[in-house]
């Protein structure tokens, strides 16, 4: 951002005249690049371990909305600098492409999309353990050694993600361990759902490197 910044201040500076134009597009740009260090601000003091411990629904929130709403100012930023800065006779779709910004907001967007593009609600089973304590049966996918998995009721507020245990009946694939530790957690304990949102594909925790200390026997 900063050196896209400086290469249109250096434009700008070097061109024979200064326009009008030139002058509300250095103002957006400096406007928005502002806008998009106050939100990493916010994330950064929600990050905080205290903030972060005593606000926990906050810091999710902030890093889920102002992290989106700052890849999408990031956009702003290189529309303007690729509809600004490209050379006579350019058109603006091959001064994006030629713009290795362009390129890595890209790979953000699309890292940032690709788990959304797995949302799926699933049905559980739940047990109830104890008064503390609640057994989740899930089937929607084959199981793993060392899968994790997050779930939620609310998509957009928070998750929640938990390491799978493998069943060896038939039908039930894997199960997670709810403990008694905050609001949702209770609220699983209390109250058994019978469907939960899954985010994503299942990733693989550290546990996942066990088969390599497996001795293989012949």
């Amino acid at each position: 951002m900063s050196t896209n910044c400086l290469l249109y201040v250096r434009s700008i500076h070097d061109a024979p005249t200064i326009t009008d134009d030139n002058i509300q597009i250095l103002l957006a740009t400096l406007v928005i690049s502002w806008i998009v260090l106050g939100l990493l601000l916010i994330i950064l003091v929600f990050a905080y371990p205290n903030m972060c411990s005593k606000f926990h629904n906050y810091f999710e929130w902030s890093h889920r909305f102002l992290g989106w709403t700052a890849v999408a100012l990031f956009w702003t930023l290189i529309v303007l600098f690729s509809n600004n800065l490209h050379r006579p006779g350019e058109n603006f779709g091959h001064s994006c492409v030629c713009n290795p910004s362009f390129w890595l907001i890209a790979a953000i967007t699309f890292s940032i999309a690709l788990p959304w593009m797995h949302l799926c609600k699933i049905e559980v089973c739940s047990t109830h353990l104890s008064q503390h304590a609640s057994r989740l049966y899930v089937n929607y996918t084959p199981y793993s050694t060392g899968m994790t998995i997050k779930l939620t009721h609310s998509p957009l507020k928070e998750w929640h993600g938990f390491t799978a245990i493998p069943e060896p009946e038939p039908g039930k694939e894997f199960s997670v361990i709810v403990s008694r530790t905050g609001n949702w957690t209770s609220r699983v304990i209390n109250n058994p759902p019978t469907k939960l949102w899954v985010h994503g594909i299942p990733t693989s925790g550290v546990l996942r490197i066990i088969p390599m200390f497996c001795h293989c026997r012949t």
